[in-house]
């Protein structure tokens, strides 16, 4: 199965959209998502490469234009994460150009969901963290090495 039509559309969206750019210097959502999914790639891990590929789709499907400190505009939703795992809940299509990539689509749903509070974790409280890591269960190690294939500044690819 090649890339779903649904997929694509959204993609479009996110071509040449502004990312903030002190936590992304390549500045463009759609380089983004493709400098992520190389470092997903890297791992071998098929449920990281399918969850870089999704991750941020629906950051400019809603939210705000914003402006930094240093007077530079990016795309601000904070709901994006959850929005695409809600996404993928409801598109069989995701969950089958998952499965045709032999990512299992749970996993990458709950990486999806979770990548946001991930970025967080180094200043959560043990009791939280503990929470965090019952709730994501089977693909807490995923989750965490996501967090470096995503992480533009100081990540270890």
């Amino acid at each position: 199965m090649g890339t779903p039509k649904i997929y694509l559309e959204l993609w479009d969206n996110c071509i040449n959209s502004l990312e903030r750019p002190d936590y992304h210097p390549e500045r463009y959502l759609d380089k983004h998502i493709l400098r992520v999914t190389n470092n997903a790639l890297k791992t071998g891990n098929p449920n990281l490469v399918m969850a870089a590929k999704i991750h941020d789709l629906f950051k400019p499907v809603s939210g705000a234009m914003k402006k930094d400190t240093t007077g530079q505009f990016y795309w601000s939703n904070p709901e994006h994460a959850t929005q695409a795992a809600d996404w993928m809940l409801i598109e069989d299509d995701i969950k089958h150009w998952c499965w045709t990539n032999g990512a299992d689509w749970c996993t990458v749903e709950g990486i999806v969901r979770h990548h946001m509070i991930a970025k967080n974790f180094a200043g959560m409280s043990h009791n939280k963290l503990m929470k965090y890591s019952r709730q994501c269960g089977q693909y807490w190690a995923q989750l965490i090495l996501f967090t470096q294939c995503d992480d533009m500044i100081g990540g270890r690819f």
